[in-house]
């Protein structure tokens, strides 16, 4: 071989390497970026889920939190309720001494010449054997 053709060949070998390096260089710059873009969308995806996740950990609290005062609520309402029936009841009872105390009260009024009845009643034939039996 001749000296060109080796000087020949060295500058295409040479060429063939700069081309290698260049386009290795290019690769890994590209691929460097897309890279770099998927950690920036990877950070961003679990700054979301964080951001997520600490609204659904506040929106639990405040459910939990609603749900105790309903419940603390819902025990007044009932404990107030059964406040109402025994008040319910209570004057009911009330209301039935009333009137069975009315009833005797009206049982036992004086005629109205304002004199007691002092014959036995016929209506009670046994009342009148214990007058007579003295």
């Amino acid at each position: 071989m001749s000296r060109l053709s080796i000087e020949w060949a060295t500058l295409l070998g040479l060429a063939c390497l700069a081309l290698m390096v260049l386009q290795w260089w290019w690769q890994r710059r590209t691929h460097g970026r897309s890279l770099s873009r998927q950690q920036h969308r990877h950070v961003q995806q679990l700054q979301n889920v964080s951001r997520n996740l600490d609204q659904a950990k506040r929106q639990i609290e405040q459910l939990q939190h609603d749900l105790a005062a309903a419940r603390l609520q819902l025990k007044r309402v009932s404990s107030h309720a059964v406040i109402v029936q025994q008040q319910a009841s209570a004057r009911a009872a009330l209301q039935r001494t009333l009137d069975e105390a009315a009833e005797a009260t009206a049982a036992r009024r004086l005629p109205p010449d304002g004199f007691a009845d002092t014959l036995p009643s016929p209506q009670y034939p046994e009342y009148l054997a214990l007058l007579t039996n003295r």
